[in-house]
């Protein structure tokens, strides 16, 4: 009878665990996604377009954690666009780190839409307008990290 007690309890704390391994890839995730966010917002902050040297290698050590060398290369012909990819150019500031929302893609495996409130004057630098801005990011494991692996603007017009 003890053993057949302790078998259960063996099961029962396995069945357990996998729930919570889970649980922690989607959350190990999300964490990512609000970790690169906040210290990219931090650092875009200093100074925008185009940035100071030191915001640069900021930004590419920052990049170096967080994203493949495919986003990193996609973020530098941006760059040298003049647009930035990290945000498509919406002027998201530490006040909108505040309004992000990070929800679980369920058509897509390992795609998380991350949604920002920003101030935008679309029509006049006296009128500002909220604006809800969407991003698609795509993520893939890097040994036991997920790493940025595209970003795609989804914003409504």
């Amino acid at each position: 009878m003890k053993k057949y007690l302790l078998l259960i309890l063996i099961s029962f704390h396995i069945s357990n665990r996998c729930d919570a391994q889970e649980i922690t890839k989607d959350q190990q995730i999300s964490n990512t996604l609000k970790e690169f966010y906040s210290s990219y917002t931090k650092i875009i902050s200093k100074s925008y377009f185009p940035f100071k040297k030191e915001q640069l290698v900021e930004l590419s050590l920052l990049q170096k954690k967080y994203c493949t060398k495919k986003v990193i290369l996609e973020y530098k012909q941006w760059y040298e666009d003049g647009h930035d990819l990290f945000t498509n150019y919406w002027e998201v500031d530490t006040k909108s780190l505040n309004t992000m929302r990070i929800i679980k893609n369920l058509k897509t495996q390992n795609s998380y839409n991350v949604s920002f409130i920003v101030d935008s004057n679309p029509v006049s630098p006296q009128k500002i307008v909220k604006k809800d801005i969407q991003l698609q990011i795509n993520l893939i494991k890097n040994g036991e990290i997920y790493k940025i692996n595209s970003i795609i603007d989804i914003t409504k017009e």
